[in-house]
């Protein structure tokens, strides 16, 4: 037992040294340990599974091919064609929702540790980069006129089945901007209105008000 004693010294003091030079962490750290976390194991393993790097990289090429195959054409394709594509879409955004779950819920539990939220910002930018390419789907089928959509979806049973999804989309229908408008405003949108959503909520998670003896949070 006397042989762990320096052991164990030696590590209070290291996390004393760890503390000081970077307190915000130290902070999180120890919010960390008092409160439940949630097992993300089901997505990912941790920060550098190869996975999430494989999953953006998929992702990233998927979303190439089908501007390069789609773009441009999808009010002369039929409803088939049309719902088609979707599903590729909606795989594709499965599958970058799954990296953002884990950045996102991982952001949420600690928002002061600096290697999280740098992760996080790190996931926001590829993905936001990944769906620029796929601006076009929501802006083309804008465009449709109604009749037109509405002939389509009589003769495809298949792209029938997607209208919730296209009736929500298309809501927004008289108030989208030009492609170019569009563009740059997704484009900026991280290190925009994301961005100080992010500060303040990074703000609010590292402030610490005295109660009873102890350094609580806000929340708590």
């Amino acid at each position: 037992m006397m042989k762990d004693a320096p052991l164990r010294h030696a590590a209070e003091q290291a996390s004393i040294l760890a503390a000081a030079a970077d307190p915000a962490a130290a902070a999180g750290r120890a919010q960390a340990e008092r409160v439940p976390t949630w097992d993300l194991s089901d997505l990912f393993a941790g920060f550098e599974d190869p996975a999430i790097e494989a999953t953006l990289a998929a992702a990233a090429q998927e979303a190439e091919t089908i501007a390069a195959e789609y773009a441009g054409t999808l009010a002369e394709r039929d409803g088939d064609d049309i719902a088609a594509m979707l599903a590729r879409y909606e795989a594709l955004q499965e599958s970058l929702g799954k990296v953002y779950a884990f950045a996102s819920l991982n952001h949420a539990a600690n928002r002061v540790d600096p290697k999280i939220g740098g992760f996080m910002q790190a996931v926001q930018e590829r993905v936001n980069g990944i769906n620029t390419h796929l601006l076009f789907v929501t802006l083309e089928l804008n465009r449709i006129e109604n009749d037109v959509l509405a002939a389509k979806l009589e003769h495809s049973a298949k792209l029938a089945s997607l209208r919730p999804w296209l009736d929500n989309v298309r809501a927004f229908r008289p108030h989208q901007l030009s492609d170019e408008i569009e563009r740059v405003l997704h484009e900026r949108s991280v290190t925009g209105r994301s961005a100080w959503v992010r500060l303040f909520d990074e703000s609010m998670s590292a402030l610490r008000f005295a109660f009873r003896g102890e350094e609580l949070t806000s929340a708590q």
